[in-house]
């Protein structure tokens, strides 16, 4: 499956500050077979590296835009795109959101025969993607809070052990101009609940 991938024009207004450094991108990938296109909001850096030393794994925060649909989460990328598992994504001193194979959507998720019928196929599926990612309510409350923080901290596996992978991303004006380069906008995309809590919602 072969696809293109290009960077979107995400206009930078920074207030005239010379020294004043983009960390945020938007990008389009199109698959070359289906015609299928995918819009994306991550890092800059996440593919600064030796062309010498080519790192074989690497995880970073990403928000995809699926048609109409938006997911938000961690995506592997590398020599080897390896299954993400269940990851936390903490906006500065916020609640942690858990986000679980289980959530990554089935239709996106990459074929795995099981002898097990449809439903351990699809489960097998989740697990393997190279990717955790929410969808509904619970993407457009992450994005909310992404948009209005300044740093991201997020963690792959191993979530109450040692072993985990950790990363963080600062949060700044180029965040939000790449969400509008891929034609999303932060704020309106759901209203603050009135009663119930927001912890209800998480998973």
């Amino acid at each position: 499956m072969k696809w293109t991938t290009a960077v979107l024009a995400v206009a930078l207004s920074l207030g005239g500050c010379a020294g004043s450094k983009q960390t945020w991108q938007a990008t389009c990938s199109t698959d070359a077979s289906t015609h299928q296109t995918t819009l994306m909001v991550s890092p800059v850096d996440i593919e600064r590296t030796s062309w010498m030393l080519p790192r074989p794994v690497y995880y970073f925060p990403v928000i995809r835009k699926e048609g109409n649909e938006l997911l938000v989460g961690v995506m592997s990328a590398g020599r080897a795109r390896l299954p993400v598992g269940t990851v936390q994504l903490m906006v500065d001193q916020h609640e942690a959101w858990t986000i679980t194979p289980q959530e990554n959507p089935v239709s996106l998720s990459p074929v795995v025969f099981s002898k097990g019928g449809a439903d351990a196929q699809d489960a097998a599926s989740q697990m393997m993607a190279p990717y955790t990612l929410a969808s509904g309510d619970k993407a457009k409350r992450i994005i909310r809070e992404l948009a209005a923080g300044q740093t991201l901290r997020y963690r792959i596996g191993a979530i109450d052990q040692a072993g985990a992978t950790t990363g963080e991303a600062v949060i700044d004006r180029s965040f939000a101009q790449a969400l509008r380069a891929i034609g999303v906008d932060a704020e309106p995309l759901l209203p603050e609940p009135a009663t119930q809590p927001r912890c209800a919602q998480r998973h």
